[in-house]
Parts: C-alpha cells; sequence; structure tokens
C-alpha cells in the first residue's frame, strides 16, 4: 500500500507538534495539596540549559537533581515553603530547554498549560503534587517514550519512503 507524501508529512506533523506539548508532562494527580512534610518537599531541580541530564525522561537519570525545596527568602512570599513541583518546557524560535523547580503558589495540578510570549517564545508548565511516596512527580511521563517511539517509526517509514 503507497503512502502519499502529503499524508505521511501530514501525520509526522500532527505527531510531533502533540509530541511537544506532551511527550515531557510529568505525572499528575489531581489529589489536593497536602501539608509539606517536616524539612519541606522534594523536587527534581535542575535546568537543561546547564545540566543536559535535566532534560531525561529516565528517573534514574534524574534522581541526582533531587533535592528539598528551600523556604523562600525574599519577596511578597518570603519564608513560604513549597506546595508542589514544576516543570516547564521552554520553546524559544527553534531551541528548547526543561526547567524543573519547586513551586510556591497554586493548588491545581497544571497538565501542560501553555503560556505564549513575544519573540517566538512558548512556555508548557506541568505543576503537581507530591504522591505518599516521597518521590518528586515532576519527572516525565511514559506517555513521552510512547510518543517519541511514534514520532521515530513515522520518521523511518518517511526516510524509507525517501520523501
Amino acid at each position: 500500500m503507497a503512502v502519499s507524501k502529503s499524508l505521511l508529512s501530514t501525520l509526522l506533523v500532527a505527531i510531533y507538534l502533540f509530541a511537544s506539548s506532551q511527550a515531557q508532562a510529568p505525572t499528575t494527580t489531581k489529589a489536593t495539596p497536602k501539608a509539606a512534610p517536616a524539612g519541606g518537599i522534594k523536587c527534581y531541580q535542575c535546568n537543561s540549559d546547564s545540566e543536559k541530564d535535566c532534560s531525561s525522561s529516565d528517573e534514574s537519570v534524574l534522581d541526582p537533581f533531587i533535592k528539598t525545596c528551600p523556604k523562600l527568602k525574599d519577596g511578597t512570599f518570603a519564608g513560604k515553603e513549597a506546595n508542589s513541583c514544576r516543570k516547564v518546557l521552554q520553546n524559544v524560535v527553534d531551541s528548547s530547554n526543561v526547567v524543573r523547580e519547586c513551586s510556591y503558589t497554586g493548588d491545581e495540578p497544571l497538565d501542560g498549560k501553555r503560556r505564549t510570549g513575544n519573540k517566538g517564545i512558548t512556555l508548557y508548565i506541568y505543576q503537581c503534587f507530591n504522591e505518599e511516596t516521597g518521590k518528586p512527580c515532576n519527572s516525565s511521563s511514559s506517555l513521552g517514550v510512547t510518543l517519541l517511539a511514534m514520532l521515530l517509526s513515522v520518521s523511518t517509514l518517511l526516510m524509507m519512503n525517501k520523501l
């Protein structure tokens, strides 16, 4: 069965756009925020601009970035403890990076809330509340692995058809 070039190209673009917005989404729960445990909550804290492994979806690679969230020292929320973890996928023109951090505001999970700015800046914000396990929730979901596999499959198909 021959597949048209335009159909494959459209499929590839659709998968890429979906994967870009969802592949790095952390597993979120609809749980309400709980009081921070003694010593504060722990989140992955890193920036892929300076720490390449921060963009990994493998929790064992992310383990060195697990840190206890500090109380805020300055500003309006000085003294406040973190109530959740956050992951931000930043796209600026044609480059992207991942920031994993503690969150001090918000009482609802966010699953890829899109924010746009000027100069080609797009942010996808994921905010989550840690489960009872104590493991940080701002890693990435298994959905990302599935979408990446689909994207690679379509890319391979496109190359085999010499499109």
